[in-house]
């Protein structure tokens, strides 16, 4: 079987790291995979040499003709449909509902959708889609996390660590979880909170922090959160990661969580809202 995928896998965001595993895994099970580029970035960020060698096997455009199945890995008001192919839209959303916006015309054009979870097919059914939905998660190469050596965070080592990773945004809901902390424990405790995210710098999210603190007015002095921003080497993140105790995602609405999925492969218990498009994580409610 040769599948033609298209996504924006050389954008560095979780986004493309599905789009990575995703191809990383139909390559694992001999499926030949061409690999196609799009990209809302302004620069290609760094990406597995394993999809840099199916992008230079396949680099003759001529490699898409004779594909049997394109999955178009993007937004939906992007996807085009050929009747030359068996066309699966892959599609993650954080919506409720999103008729509002037009996608189900896009949608129902494909012969078949996927979604990483139930929240997803609650959603794409809820907003109008009449397509054959099948659940098909997002992938990792657990191997990866086998070795956790690498640079580790001195403030993490003797104290148990509530980590969350992610994006700085609203949606993201990090000012739960920094409420939730510091309502919770004392700053004498040996208990940390912390903070991983790429979009935004150290100080943005430093004094975002320090306004929650202060209107929380219920004691004097906090602990300060334990935060990194920008882009860590693989090795060393998955070196950081391993050093959090509890993985925690506050978030509104995720289509699915490449981190807690990490997280997990490292045996690190997850603490996530309900209702999100999180139930991979298999466990007792709380």
């Amino acid at each position: 079987m040769k599948v033609l995928y298209i996504g924006n896998y050389r954008d560095g965001t979780g986004w493309a790291n599905a789009c990575i595993g995703n191809m990383l895994a139909l390559d694992a099970v001999d499926i030949d995979v061409v690999p196609r580029a799009i990209s809302f970035e302004v620069e290609d960020s760094d990406y597995p040499d394993r999809i840099k060698q199916l992008e230079l096997k396949h680099k003759n455009r001529s490699s898409n003709c004779d594909c049997d199945i394109v999955i178009q890995h993007t937004l939906p008001h992007l996807y085009c449909y050929n009747s030359n192919y068996n066309n699966i839209g892959f599609l993650d959303t954080e919506s409720h509902d999103f008729s509002t916006t037009g996608w189900q015309y896009s949608v129902n054009m494909m012969d078949e959708i996927w979604v990483p979870s139930q929240q997803n097919v609650d959603a794409v059914k809820r907003s109008g889609v009449t397509k054959p939905i099948k659940i098909v998660p997002h992938s990792i190469d657990t191997a990866q996390y086998q070795n956790t050596e690498g640079e580790k965070v001195k403030e993490m080592e003797k104290n148990f660590t509530f980590g969350f990773v992610g994006e700085f945004i609203e949606r993201k809901n990090v000012a739960a979880f920094v409420k939730a902390f510091h309502m919770t424990f004392d700053p004498l405790e040996p208990v940390n909170m912390f903070i991983k995210t790429s979009n935004v710098d150290l100080e943005q999210v430093q004094q975002h922090c320090a306004y929650i603190r202060r209107g929380l007015k219920i004691r004097k002095d906090y602990k300060e959160e334990v935060i990194i921003t920008g882009m860590l080497p693989k090795q060393d993140y998955i070196s950081v990661l391993s050093q959090v105790n509890c993985f925690v995602m506050p978030s509104r609405g995720e289509a699915f969580c490449i981190p807690a999925l990490e997280a997990m492969t490292l045996g690190i218990p997850c603490l996530y809202t309900k209702g999100i498009g999180m139930d991979f994580c298999v466990g007792e409610a709380i």
